[in-house]
């Protein structure tokens, strides 16, 4: 036969329930702050990696004024919060064709590569 709990054996249990369930909730609170320190990580490590590719460009990038690196960065920024709602660029129509007008005679051209000895030549058209 199945034997009653007596009335210790019930509250010992009820104790140990209650003492479970708080365990869980303190575990649940703790895993929140957790994930909430994993967020801040993640953005610290994100800004950190933005500024050693900042200062990667500025060490190893071209030294020379048109490579702009400031604007880069300005660029980078702006685009990050862009991007995801960009729409691919149109096909370049007939109508937005830019015509470049050929060189007066005798204006200065370089000279073919097939053409070339040492240093560019420039010859007269």
């Amino acid at each position: 036969m199945v034997r009653m709990p007596t009335p210790d054996e019930i509250a010992a249990l009820r104790q140990a329930l209650l003492d479970a369930i708080a365990r869980g909730e303190q575990a649940a609170r703790r895993s929140e702050e957790l994930a909430g320190e994993l967020r801040v990580v993640r953005t610290e490590r994100d800004l950190l990696k933005e500024q050693l590719d900042r200062f990667k460009r500025q060490l190893f990038d071209a030294k020379s004024e048109a490579s702009a690196t400031h604007q880069k960065d300005m660029f980078f920024n702006e685009a990050e919060g862009v991007g995801a709602q960009a729409q691919p660029a149109a096909e370049e129509s007939e109508d937005d064709k830019i015509d470049v007008p050929r060189l007066l005679s005798g204006a200065a051209t370089p000279m073919r590569s097939d053409e070339r000895e040492g240093r560019l030549k420039l010859r007269q058209c």
